[in-house]
């Protein structure tokens, strides 16, 4: 138990705040959701949807393709596959 209470006593003094060179290396890190790159597109859509696909040349792209969330930004996309008409397929 004293090993226990000693390692949950806090520390004196006032907490540390982050380096200013670590705070610029998160904020450049950091992608919007707005102006995604294309491997987080395709993450995105790996996760959100059946998988990417590559528009190759259809116009308009669909929504759930590559080149679309990029043009758009992943708000968008989820806004827009949140108000598409619902399949009608049975299984």
């Amino acid at each position: 138990m004293t090993v226990c209470a000693a390692a949950c006593t806090p520390v004196a003094g006032p907490p540390q705040a982050p380096a200013p060179e670590a705070l610029n290396r998160a904020k450049q890190a950091a992608e919007l959701l707005d102006d995604p790159s294309e491997p987080n597109a395709i993450r995105f859509l790996a996760q959100a949807t059946f998988g990417p696909r590559l528009a190759n040349g259809v116009s308009p792209a669909p929504i759930d393709s590559v080149e679309h969330v990029v043009d758009v930004g992943i708000s968008q996309s989820i806004t827009e596959q949140l108000s598409a008409p619902r399949s009608t397929a049975r299984r």
